[in-house]
């Protein structure tokens, strides 16, 4: 995984538990994901040059651990998958002791600007999404990854 984003809990965050509000960690994510995309080559001038933005899809947050107000946390992300208009990110928040406190499962479509429906990366986007892909080949996959959200029956129990 690589290290997308370094913050800490501002005032702002904090909700009435005294620890980071559930919309912060969206924010955060948000952020995250977006600089993950930049990295890929769609920041502003791409975005600009290839008539190419993201879109999200989906997203999934799981929380592990709280975090209080005034801690840090990095933000590390991964492709799971992609094709030639679709990513599937996987992000993860961990504290200075590299716990981790939260992961967001976010599904991203290249969208084209002119058009505004989905549209294809460009090659030199593909390029670089396929070196992405390659830095988390032989991991495992996250166990978050994947899930759904639901109570489990009595017979799915069983």
């Amino acid at each position: 995984m690589r290290l997308i984003h370094k913050d800490y809990v501002r005032k702002e965050f904090v909700d009435y538990n005294k620890h980071m509000n559930d919309g912060a960690y969206f924010n955060v994510f948000s952020s995250a994901g977006a600089q993950f995309t930049n990295s890929l080559g769609l920041d502003e001038k791409g975005r600009e040059r290839y008539g190419v933005t993201i879109f999200t899809l989906e997203t999934h947050v799981v929380y592990v651990k709280e975090i209080l107000e005034g801690k840090t946390f990095n933000v590390y992300g991964r492709l799971l998958d992609y094709d030639d208009k679709r990513l599937h990110v996987f992000l993860e928040m961990r504290n200075e002791d590299e716990e981790k406190l939260a992961t967001c499962e976010i599904m991203l479509m290249a969208i084209n600007q002119k058009e505004r429906r989905a549209g294809r990366f460009p090659d030199e986007v593909l390029a670089s999404v396929r070196e992405a892909a390659a830095e988390s080949e032989g991991e495992d996959w996250p166990q978050e990854a994947g899930r759904r959200v639901g109570i489990r029956s009595k017979k799915e129990k069983q």
